[in-house]
């Protein structure tokens, strides 16, 4: 959860459903939300929810670079090198 998520900020969380993260998701949200009110939230495939393809389109121009990342760079806050 983002550091400055407070409760009553979201009715809902939907998260892009990759089964492969489906166990790691729950465990992250459990412990992420451990000291909050309970949080709800769902998988959703992008079909169901277009709105979760904004983040890879993001983070595709951004790497792609150039003209792309210029396009896209007011709307980065933060970049982590891993």
């Amino acid at each position: 959860m983002p550091s400055s998520w407070t409760p009553g900020q979201a009715a809902h969380l939907v998260l892009d459903l990759d089964a492969t993260l489906l166990a790691r998701d729950r465990r992250t949200l459990a412990t992420a939300t451990r000291d909050l009110p309970r949080v709800a939230y769902s998988h959703l495939p992008l079909s169901a929810e277009p709105l979760l393809a904004i983040p890879d389109v993001i983070a595709w121009s951004w790497a792609r670079g150039g003209e792309w990342r210029r396009r896209v760079e007011s709307l980065v806050t933060d970049v982590a090198y891993l």
